[in-house]
């Protein structure tokens, strides 16, 4: 175990005042038991990332109490970061890795609140390939608290991310019985690193973000996470060293959802 990088944003956090969600993802030597490409004993690989997630549960919000109250298991698992199975992922050895790690999380602290990873194309059909699965066939349903999209669509008129939340809502009323939290954990106007050299320009991006923010605000999204600050030397950073530190134009989108919710 090494905590340096943990406790540095430990640290962070609690300078700034604020919180975060945790996304807890990727596999270790010392869990795939020998397999190279994916685990070869799910089994004990399942084991063994529960009680991993546990710990960092333990060690955040027990050992430095700091009341991190959301956490996203693995990222877009519904794609090629789930072992490389590409679209569709693996709806059965997913749900029994979260099924498994939500019980232990919950043990250490009962009081988080525990959520797919973000589903990396719900507008494309992964909420049918994948995510119908885990609820329908293998009992996410059942310890699921929140879940986490992830969109890159461009301009909100054309329908997408509506299209992906009234879909994704209609599967919750259908397996859950009730509706249960969104979280966009990533959103932007474009998926590719440089898209403002391929033609969106800064202004035109952050119109697109208001938009979506808006769209978002007047559905209820409980969260949105812009893709991303800090990426340095890509077109998603607000703000580097090449262009002097200057604030782009997407930063000041997020007043429009301060804005629209009064907050």
């Amino acid at each position: 175990w090494n905590w340096k990088d943990t406790d540095a944003w430990l640290l962070w956090l609690k300078a700034k005042h604020v919180t975060a969600i945790a996304t807890l993802l990727e596999p270790v030597d010392w869990m795939m038991k020998g397999g190279a490409k994916e685990p070869a004993d799910w089994g004990y690989f399942i084991e063994e990332w529960s009680k991993f997630a546990a710990a960092v549960v333990r060690y955040i919000n027990v050992e430095h109490k700091a009341g991190i109250r959301y956490w996203e298991i693995w990222n877009e698992p519904d794609a090629s970061h789930w072992f490389g199975r590409g679209w569709g992922g693996d709806p059965e050895h997913y749900s029994a890795l979260f099924n498994s790690a939500v019980k232990s999380m919950k043990q250490v602290d009962p009081s988080i609140k525990v959520g797919t990873g973000g589903i990396a194309d719900p507008y494309g059909g992964s909420l049918k390939s994948w995510w119908e699965p885990c609820l329908r066939d293998y009992g996410i349903n059942r310890s699921i608290d929140f879940v986490c999209l992830h969109g890159y669509y461009g301009d909100p008129t054309n329908g997408h991310w509506l299209t992906a939340l009234r879909n994704a809502r209609a599967l919750m009323r259908q397996y859950l019985g009730h509706e249960i939290p969104i979280w966009v954990t990533e959103f932007n106007a474009d998926f590719r690193a440089d898209f403002a050299r391929r033609g969106l320009s800064y202004e035109k991006q952050s119109l697109y973000v208001a938009e979506t923010l808006a769209l978002f605000a007047h559905q209820k999204i409980d969260a949105a996470q812009y893709f991303c600050i800090g990426w340095y030397g890509s077109d998603f950073c607000p703000w580097e060293s090449t262009d002097g530190g200057k604030r782009r134009p997407v930063v000041e989108a997020y007043h429009f959802w301060q804005d629209y919710r009064g907050q």
